[in-house]
């Protein structure tokens, strides 16, 4: 099931379009929860088949130690969205957490580092047919600890001037140089068709 705690929904009821937050996951279904009117509103068993559209919310960071970032080479999981991609450090935010929570959280996990200070670069909305995730992009070179093995993947320092020749994503080449290049806060919207990127905006 591509439905996860935490994300939101779109369907119809009654004929309106009611947005929801998925609170709990069943065996084929999921129940959500809605405020309509002022009040919370509590939708049982819905099915993803039925949906609209479904937003997800993710955080990935660029850990920076002057010259490169931190890079993962996602290779060590058979099931990975990012197979052979070299992506940051990141991952979704969990029911319950806010984005600063979920950020520290996926960095001690996927590398064993303590985040001290960090910064929100932008938002990134990848679209897809009836799925957006939403990326909260962030950078930082406030760490410490000990970099440790990381189960899905080959962690490595790579030098910034390298990364735009590694295997990455059609989009993460669309913002990674504004995040080299230190531009201000920016959000971006990436469309995409049948996995192929096919439009890029930046705000």
């Amino acid at each position: 099931m591509k439905i996860r705690l935490n994300d939101y929904v779109e369907f119809e009821n009654d004929n309106k379009i009611i947005r929801a937050n998925v609170f709990k996951l069943n065996d084929d279904s999921f129940d959500a929860k809605a405020i309509i009117n002022d009040n919370e509103v509590i939708f049982n068993n819905l099915k993803e088949i039925d949906m609209k559209r479904i937003m997800t919310h993710t955080v990935l960071i660029y850990i920076d130690d002057g010259d490169s970032y931190l890079m993962l080479l996602r290779n060590k999981r058979k099931e990975d969205l990012n197979k052979n991609k070299w992506i940051g450090l990141g991952g979704h935010i969990e029911y319950g957490e806010s984005p600063s929570e979920a950020l520290i959280r996926e960095v001690k996990e996927e590398s064993g580092l303590s985040l001290y200070e960090y910064r929100l670069r932008g938002i990134i909305y990848f679209n897809y047919d009836n799925y957006t995730e939403v990326m909260h992009l962030y950078d930082s070179d406030s760490f410490g600890g000990e970099l440790a093995e990381c189960d899905e993947g080959t962690l490595k320092w790579v030098k910034k001037s390298e990364i735009l020749n590694l295997e990455l994503w059609e989009g993460d080449k669309s913002f990674l140089p504004l995040l080299i290049e230190n531009e201000p806060y920016f959000e971006m919207d990436l469309v995409y068709q049948n996995d192929k990127l096919i439009k890029v905006n930046k705000y």
